[in-house]
């Protein structure tokens, strides 16, 4: 048989193996002993003794995974008596389950069934219908001593710092009014995860009545529950393949969202997006919020605040943005649509069948009359089929899907309520709110396809495969901010990845009427901006541009960095839906094996490529990030990296969010201008990619025409760009310490070399930016396609070393060139300044000898790289190398700082500060301080010397000029003289006799300038 058919049907059976191993029946095996009963599947025993009855999981290794203590393990409860399961009488193997006969301790029968759902998937399901009056079913389990727990959804109640790690904690399933998402979904570090399928109430007690004890107890005659095996990565991927995908939101929908309540009418809308385009803001999704129907969800719109609805919706989708509409389940009863409701017994019914009324709650708060309010049983098919009419009549006058809220709110939990499906109000509590999206998903699907965002407050098992969700009603203040957090990382290991979150709070103004702070505002809008969904919205009116010139532009920047990492979360939300792997990435999830990371609740990763460590407290001083295991890139300075793992301290400024690169990243980006750094105007229409080679890095994006994979490889001196099914024209933007020699594409084409970034707008090419450090490469839509960056091969081995101080008189580099090498130069230079330092040696044995003297004064960062030309006259370039050079002494420090803390704006004040120089780098040349206070308040900046108010002397080794040692420095600043109030910010810098500024400037200090009426 040739070699490509043997070749072919090796696939071919390697592919029929593959389908038969997800589709066919797992296999296992039933040992029926006299004291226990072993259920052995590919991966996992379980362990069941007959009396008193009791099981544990291991893995194949034999290494416990979940166990139950002797007693009490499993029973249920008659009037608030226990019963314990006492004994298996018999067990029964089927085709792909276990049913075991077992008999409580009153000796009533009772039956447990075991499905094996796959090698590491085991569901159980413990019946007692049968047995009269169950008021509860429960489990207990043992809790490791090193046991840690996450999960139960979002939920945000609670205090900021109490339910990550939720070992010591109880939970109560059963859903608040406001407060977000419940799942009976938990992962242990242990290595397993349950899910609870019922919709009952239940209780989680994580090791909090008992440290040693986990227990569940469920109202309810029938539990059904399931245990994966597996890290949490693998958890993650059977929960999703077994109870329901997360949606796939159209790209439109990772666009940041801008929305305002309780609308007054039609023109706010349109004046919302006006000033997007004014402000050079992105435009993405608005939300028509209520009120805006003459009744509550009667469907009609209210003609004074939307004369013509269908007129509105075209010119904001003109404008560039999508529109959602809110919605709840819930109905006015005097409305038309009310009244057909009640006469056809669609709404919620009390056993005598009549209607259930949610009390005097109306969404309509202009109505003269109280009406009450009446849910919909969407339990009843034609229920269901009637709302969806009127949904579909919503999308077709141009929705582009619907906000979700109310479900979890005077929802009736009592027995005396009936639904359509024969349950009663007190076992469907959870679950409507899962009926409730899918309603409102089906409609949508029926007319959008995948064109459409369902975004909802409330949520429970299952409705991750129909909507977006967002944190509940949240208070303008930093324990908020902490809580949505807390809630995110809990989300993402809850099956719900598509989140977000209203920045800056819900009510904008607390219940005191206080606004949020503008520092509390910038940093939670930064924390949006690293977020699937970024959500600017609430109660009040405070919009970003209500703020001052400072807050605006941040926002501004945050919003198009959102904008533009769209390609990057729309592949995240990709592969969420495949793999169950969240886009809010807590540490726990992708270092598990760091013990480091249990309990850090502060900081994420978004996607694999960011490192987000959020400000949330406004009275630190700095905060710690933890770095985990490899090298991480300062997103503000690039030029620092740090290899983790380590423990870092960072205090930024206000405009600046914590944030680290992994090396290796790629990042897709739609860069369409030149507002935060990463492009310019001809950036747009090009799909720019970052990339930051170290080693071999693989990455797939993924959008609605498929998937495209990216490969980036770094051998010896060469970087390998491979693109697979690219459909895009691309800037490629990569880290680089060095230009190359050139840039290839599929391995004989040489791209054009640019020498300015501006020559790339009309040319494909490439130009490396210094400043930057930075290799940009511009190249058309190539479906396949290779790019070699060369960095040249004629020089290795190189020899020197990396610190040195200042007043050393030189040193050697070395380095072996290649035998074609005619002529080689050391090229230095020295923090960036364009005078460069060159020598031509040559050695006719191939050993390159330079000497590097940085000189007395110098103190900074030297680079330096060989050039030389090879026989054929090419210019062959190493790649950058760096020489820190430092000075012996650590320069002026800036202490005991006197000023007032509030001045008028035409009075003139004094700043006292004592420096002190050891270093001796600041001198005096002119006979006063060489120090100089810089002042700033709205668009103005000032400047003044300082006054020596100390003696001046000299030391032993100055030559020049006498040194300050410790001396008290006063500055007069004048007075505004100008109608102004707010913050002046001021700052001194030192300066040596050469006019270079020393390497300290102080911190900056404000002073509040009251306006002097």
């Amino acid at each position: 048989m040739p070699y490509r058919t043997r070749i072919f049907y090796l696939c071919v059976f390697y592919i029929i193996g593959l389908i038969s191993q997800l589709y066919s029946t797992p296999r296992f095996t039933l040992e029926d002993y006299s004291d226990r009963i072993l259920i052995k599947t590919e991966k996992l025993i379980i362990d069941f003794y007959k009396q008193p009855i009791r099981f544990s999981i291991k893995n194949r290794l034999k290494r416990t995974i979940l166990t139950q203590p002797e007693k009490l393990s499993t029973g249920i409860e008659i009037n608030g008596d226990t019963l314990s399961i006492a004994r298996i009488i018999s067990a029964d193997k089927r085709e792909n389950s276990a049913v075991l006969r077992c008999q409580l301790e009153n000796d009533q029968p009772i039956h447990l069934t075991l499905s094996i759902l796959a090698a590491d998937v085991i569901g159980f399901e413990l019946d007692a219908h049968q047995i009269q009056q169950t008021d509860a079913i429960f489990l207990r389990f043992v809790a490791g001593e090193s046991e840690h727990y996450y999960g139960f959804g979002e939920r945000l109640e609670g205090y900021a710092n109490e339910d990550y790690d939720q070992r010591g904690t109880g939970v109560e399933m059963w859903r608040k009014g406001t407060q977000g998402v419940y799942v009976p979904f938990f992962m242990s570090t242990a290595n397993y995860g349950m899910f609870i399928e019922n919709g009952e109430k239940g209780v989680f007690d994580l090791a909090k009545s008992d440290s040693q004890i986990l227990s569940i107890r469920y109202l309810t005659n029938h539990l059904k529950w399931t245990v994966f095996y597996g890290d949490f990565k693998q958890i993650l991927n059977a929960y999703i393949r077994r109870y329901g995908r997360s949606i796939l939101p159209p790209r439109w929908a990772f666009e940041p969202w801008k929305w305002r309540n309780e609308v007054k009418g039609g023109w706010e809308l349109i004046e919302d997006a006006d000033q997007h385009y004014k402000l050079n803001l992105p435009g993405g999704v608005m939300i028509l919020d209520r009120p805006h129907f003459t009744a509550a969800m009667d469907f009609r719109f209210n003609p004074i605040q939307f004369p013509d609805i269908e007129k509105l919706l075209d010119e904001l989708h003109q404008k560039g943005f999508r529109i959602l509409l809110w919605a709840a389940p819930l109905v006015e009863g005097n409305s038309p649509i009310g009244r057909e409701g009640i006469s056809k017994g669609y709404f919620l019914k009390f056993k005598n069948g009549a209607p259930f009324s949610g009390n005097d709650f109306r969404v309509n708060k202009n109505a003269k009359s109280q009406w009450d309010i009446y849910y919909v049983d969407f339990t009843n098919p034609d229920a269901v089929r009637w709302w969806q009419r009127n949904l579909i009549r919503m999308l077709n006058l141009g929705f582009d899907g619907f906000k979700l809220d109310r479900s979890d709110e005077m929802l009736p939990q009592t027995p005396e309520v009936i639904y359509h499906n024969g349950k009663s109000a007190d076992k469907m509590y959870n679950d409507y709110g899962t009926l409730y999206i899918k309603t409102f998903y089906d409609a949508c699907k029926q007319v959008k396809d995948r064109d459409f965002i369902i975004y909802s407050r409330p949520g429970f098992s299952g409705s991750q495969q129909y909507a977006a969700f967002f944190s509940g009603d949240t208070d303008p203040t930093w324990e908020h901010f902490r809580k949505n957090l807390i809630t995110a990382l809990r989300a993402s290991l809850s099956g719900f990845p598509i989140w977000g979150h209203e920045a800056g709070g819900y009510r904008c103004k607390d219940r005191f009427g206080m606004l949020p702070t503008r520092e509390c505002f910038i940093r939670w809008t930064q924390f949006g901006a690293f977020s699937p969904i970024m959500d600017r919205g609430g109660l009040y009116y405070e919009e970003p541009w209500d703020w001052d010139v400072e807050t605006l532009d941040i926002y501004r920047t945050y919003a198009w960095m959102h904008s533009e990492l769209v390609p990057y979360i729309q592949s995240c939300a990709f592969e969420a839906n495949a793999t169950g792997m969240p886009i809010i990435r807590p540490l726990i999830l992708l270092y598990p094996d760091d013990p480091r990371v249990i309990s850090i609740n502060d900081e994420y990763l978004f996607g694999d490529a960011f490192l987000v460590a959020p400000i949330y407290d406004s009275t630190a001083a700095g905060r710690s990030v933890y770095l985990p295991a490899g090298r991480w890139i300062n997103y503000w300075n690039q030029k620092e990296i740090i290899t983790g793992p380590c423990q870092i301290v960072v205090n930024p400024p206000l405009n600046q969010l914590p944030l680290f690169i992994k090396s290796g990243a790629i990042i897709p980006r739609n860069v369409r201008n030149a507002a935060t750094g990463h492009g310019t105007h001809f950036s747009a229409g090009h799909l720019t990619l970052d990339v930051y080679p170290d080693g071999i890095s693989d990455y797939i994006r993924h959008d609605d025409t498929g998937a495209h994979p990216v490969r980036c490889e770094q051998t010896g001196t060469t970087t390998r760009l491979s693109f697979k099914k690219n459909d895009q024209p691309l800037i490629i933007r990569i880290k680089s310490q060095s230009a190359p020699n050139q840039v290839t594409i599929d391995t004989d084409a040489r791209l054009n070399q640019f020498r300015k970034l501006s020559q790339l707008a009309h040319s494909e090419g490439w130009v490396y930016v210094n400043d930057d450090h930075r290799i940009w490469i511009k190249v058309r839509a190539i479906e396949n396609f290779v790019l070699d960056i060369d960095y040249g091969t004629a020089f290795s081995d190189w020899s020197f070393p990396q610190l040195i101080s200042n007043c050393r008189d030189g040193i050697s580099i070395s380095a072996i060139s290649a035998p074609t090498l005619k002529h080689a130069q050391l090229v230095s230079s020295a923090n960036q300044s364009p005078e460069q330092r060159s020598g031509a040696i040559s050695d006719a044995n191939g050993v390159l000898e330079f000497m590097l003297q940085p000189g007395a004064k110098f103190q900074g960062e030297i680079q330096f790289y060989i050039e030389g030309k090879n026989h054929r006259n090419q210019l062959i370039r190493t790649g950058i190398k760096s020489l820190i050079v430092d000075a012996d002494t650590t320069g002026p420090v800036f202490s005991n700082w006197s000023f007032p803390d509030t001045v008028a704006n035409d009075e003139d004040f004094k700043i006292e500060v004592e420096i002190t120089d050891p270093s001796g780098v600041c001198h005096s040349k002119w006979g006063h301080a060489p120090f100089q206070i810089y002042w700033r308040y709205g668009d103005q900046q000032r400047q003044s010397y300082g006054e020596k108010r100390a003696s001046v002397f000299s030391e032993k080794n100055q030559t020049r000029y006498p040194r300050f040692r410790a001396n008290r420095f006063s500055f007069m600043i004048p007075a505004i003289g100008e109608a102004y109030e707010g913050h002046l910010f001021f700052k001194i810098e030192a300066w040596d006799y050469d006019d270079i500024p020393a390497k300290s400037i102080s911190d900056e200090k404000s002073i509040y300038v009251k306006l002097r009426k």
